[in-house]
């Protein structure tokens, strides 16, 4: 049997938040499909940047 340590509280968020990197598009559908999840895992600032940052992309598509 294999000891794992527990993980820290917060621990989601924090390497959620960290992992950001080029996934706004991703960050944007979450916050799309599920406000209240999107924010809580990846926060207000990161969040609202990310849908921003898609709806730069979108009109720059033409759409």
């Amino acid at each position: 049997m294999e000891f794992r340590e527990p993980e820290a509280p917060g621990y989601d968020r924090r390497h959620a938040r960290l992992d950001a990197g080029d996934r706004w598009a991703e960050i944007a559908d979450h916050y799309e499909t599920d406000p209240d999840d999107a924010l809580d895992l990846h926060g207000t600032r990161l969040s609202c940047y990310a849908v921003r940052r898609g709806s730069v992309n979108w009109e720059k598509q033409g759409r």
